[in-house]
């Protein structure tokens, strides 16, 4: 991966309107190719803080932020795969104010053997990054981050499907806060999301 020159200056700029996070945009780019295709940093309908911790694993990203330092004091990276995941999160529950810069600055390299790309049963460190992101997450919002997870297990029953029983089984062990959900019923009537609690193991 490497980044635009005139990243970190950019969304520095950024912080001088109070924002404690500023969010920017990425190339995805296939291995062996210098540019690719535009990918948005965030991809809420707006800042306001429920939206924000609604999409906040929609993606997790954790490279394309610039952060306060205060956050650091409140929770640190984890030690395991999907550490964006397990940290990004709840970092965005706790801001005060979040910046959106919708310019591509950093270029994300797609190459194969990588986390994304793996089928190691490490994958599975996802069901502690998301025991993480309840555990941890401003409790203001605590639904929306209950909506983010059930979001990402729908992502992840795509993505990494070979694991699709264990991630149906954490479903199930949080079935009282999934099926008493507003957003989470609202999707599913809606089908922009798969009742995970009607899906066989």
């Amino acid at each position: 991966d490497w980044v635009d020159p005139k990243m970190y200056e950019s969304m520095y700029n950024m912080t001088k309107y109070g924002h404690d996070i500023v969010i920017c945009d990425y190339y995805m780019v296939k291995d062996g190719w210098e540019s690719g295709s535009i990918s948005k940093g965030y991809r809420g309908n707006n800042l306001g803080k429920k939206e924000v911790v609604l999409n906040s694993i929609n993606p997790a990203l954790a490279w394309n932020k610039l952060y306060d330092r205060k956050f650091f004091e409140l929770v640190k990276f984890a030690d395991y795969w999907y550490e964006d995941i397990a940290t990004t999160p709840i970092i965005l529950s706790y801001a005060n104010s979040i910046g959106y810069l919708e310019i591509p600055l950093y270029y994300y390299r797609q190459r194969f053997g990588s986390i994304t790309s793996s089928t190691d049963k490490r994958t599975l460190s996802v069901i502690d990054a998301w025991e993480r992101v309840l555990k941890h997450v401003n409790k203001q919002f605590f639904d929306e981050a209950i909506m983010a997870v059930c979001q990402s297990i729908n992502a992840f029953l795509e993505f990494k499907p070979e694991f699709s029983d264990q991630y149906l089984m954490y479903a199930k062990k949080k079935s009282n806060e999934i099926s008493n959900n507003y957003y989470y019923k609202e999707a599913v009537k809606n089908k922009s999301i798969r009742d995970l609690l009607g899906m066989k193991l």
